[in-house]
């Protein structure tokens, strides 16, 4: 299987991947007009999802985002026996 072009690559997803970046965009904008309660802390989810845009937007020496956001929203607490 040969590996394909970056233009096959934008041509093949482009539609796609702007429908999800919409959608992301909407729900960080529906966020932050949302209203906050008194002493209310940032939800951890929420900040993992910061913290995974920054992951996305930066860029890498390896190819390696899936990784990188698997990690980040794994739960590696030893299981008990």
């Amino acid at each position: 299987m040969t590996r394909l072009t970056r233009d096959q690559v934008v041509n093949q997803s482009f539609l796609e991947m702007r429908s999800y970046l919409l959608e992301i965009a909407a729900t960080l904008d529906r966020y932050d007009r949302a209203e906050t309660r008194n002493g209310e802390q940032e939800d951890v989810r929420w900040t993992k999802i910061r913290q995974a845009l920054d992951i996305l937007a930066k860029k890498r020496e390896q190819p390696d985002r899936t990784e990188a956001l698997l990690m980040l929203f794994s739960d590696l607490t030893p299981l008990e026996k």
